[in-house]
């Protein structure tokens, strides 16, 4: 198969996922051990549904030459209830598809596939020798792992509930440290507040007692300061430098008083 039709495969194993169908590319309808050459699908798939069983067959063009000189697509009709043409842009026309057939059509980056027209699904019984093929040449039988995959599953739970756990420990942990370390926050900036309330309310007391009043005319800065004013207008500006010089006469007059009372003066 060339490599566009290749990526054409992965776009329908991906359109038809493995959870709900099986598909099988390469698909053969019967022996391969026929004189003749047997004819075989693109791509084979099989909805995983016994309440609403759907056989989808798929035919891939690469080149419109293929397309119109397939004569045997018609032989793959008894084995799919549904049957598409799957090409790249620019092959076939939607006009061009027969009534019992679908048609596929991928972007040109080959990323996406759109339906042009969609297949009719015809009710046929499913011969069963494209079923004995599968079984007999594309499946593996395997033992049956089912209890041991139900111990690997449990296994695998119960260490995630392990994980879970720890890793929830680990978080409770980090936020009751993150919220112990709020509330000592919270309770320091309280007593740093109170202490401040405290030396603030000092202030006010000793302000109320030089009569400087927070309400009012004398509220802040400018209060302060028209106070200060008020008391330096009330000291003569030479009453210092006066009872200085008293204090230094009043010195010299006790030091004339004590030399004349020593004898032989």
């Amino acid at each position: 198969m060339k490599h566009q039709a290749y990526d054409i495969i992965r776009l329908l194993e991906r359109k038809y996922p493995i959870e709900n169908f099986l598909s099988v590319p390469e698909c053969k309808i019967g022996s391969t051990w026929f004189k003749h050459r047997c004819s075989r699908f693109d791509l084979w798939v099989m909805a995983r549904s016994w309440a609403h069983p759907r056989f989808i067959g798929c035919e891939i063009k690469v080149t419109r030459q293929d397309f119109l000189r397939d004569e045997k697509w018609q032989d793959y009709l008894p084995y799919c209830t549904e049957f598409y043409f799957v090409v790249p842009p620019g092959i076939i026309d939607p006009s061009e598809v027969p009534d019992t057939a679908g048609l596929m059509i991928t972007s040109k980056n080959c990323k996406q596939l759109l339906i042009k027209k969609k297949a009719p699904v015809r009710d046929v019984e499913i011969p069963q020798s494209i079923f004995i093929y599968i079984l007999m040449c594309r499946t593996r039988v395997t033992a049956d792992n089912t209890g041991r995959e139900q111990e690997a599953i449990w296994q695998d739970r119960l260490r995630q509930m392990k994980a879970n756990k720890s890793l929830g420990y680990d978080v409770a942990s980090h936020l009751r440290r993150l919220v112990d370390k709020k509330v000592k926050d919270v309770i320091d900036e309280n007593q740093a507040l109170k202490e401040e309330n405290r030396r603030l309310g000092m202030v006010k007391d000793c302000m109320d007692d030089f009569g400087i009043s927070t309400d009012g005319l004398y509220t802040g800065r400018a209060g302060v300061k028209h106070k200060f004013e008020e008391a330096m207008g009330g000291i003569p500006f030479d009453l210092v430098q006066f009872l200085k010089q008293v204090e230094i006469n009043a010195g010299q007059a006790l030091q004339a008083l004590e030399s004349r009372k020593k004898p032989g003066s």
